[in-house]
């Protein structure tokens, strides 16, 4: 009987071609996976720029409104809400494997895109509400400046936007451990 090695087997080659087209399964899943998250991160940057346009009709409705309120009067809130479908979309997907700022910055962009959807589409309920409940003294000031905070957020909506569109992640969430922010005082008496 001879001896034959290793390399000379049939079971060998036919174990190492299992392996192998396993490893490559492997890998041609991991490349299919990483351009899918891809292509959904490129059409959240692309709902994104289309939200940037948004942006000047929202101060502009805002600052309708607000006019409208100096004067004692109230018209509707009625707008064209900002796109969330995307996000919404594919956040829950591709999350985890964006960085933590990258992630962050797409949760307090769109956090705040719907907050200014939110009040406008509220604002003619809630504000008979609040007046009929006399819950502000003065309720065309209190909405007034409401409206004021809305328009500034919404210009930190458009800057934030450009930022992220650009590469650059600010930091907007307080991380108690690695804070780039200066901590308030606290001392004790």
């Amino acid at each position: 009987m001879e001896n034959t090695g290793i390399l000379d087997r049939s079971e060998f080659w036919a174990l190492l071609g299992v392996v192998l087209g396993f490893l490559l399964n492997l890998l041609r899943q991991e490349i299919k996976d990483k351009l899918a998250r891809r292509s959904k991160r490129k059409s959240i940057e692309s709902e994104l720029s289309t939200n940037k346009g948004l942006v000047p009709q929202k101060i502009d409705h805002l600052k309708n409104i607000q006019q409208a309120l100096d004067k004692k009067e109230i018209i509707p809130g009625d707008n064209v809400h900002f796109s969330t479908y995307l996000f919404d979309k594919h956040i829950g997907e591709i999350g985890q494997h964006l960085s933590n700022d990258r992630r962050e910055v797409l949760h307090v962009i769109y956090g705040s895109m719907k907050i200014v959807d939110k009040f406008l589409d509220n604002l003619f309920s809630d504000f008979i509400d609040a007046k009929s409940s006399e819950q502000f003294q003065q309720p065309f000031s209190a909405y007034s400046i409401m409206c004021d905070g809305l328009i500034k957020r919404c210009k930190l909506i458009q800057e934030m936007i450009d930022e992220y569109l650009r590469g650059e992640f600010r930091k907007v969430i307080w991380d108690d451990i690695n804070s780039d922010f200066d901590r308030p005082n606290h001392e004790s008496n």
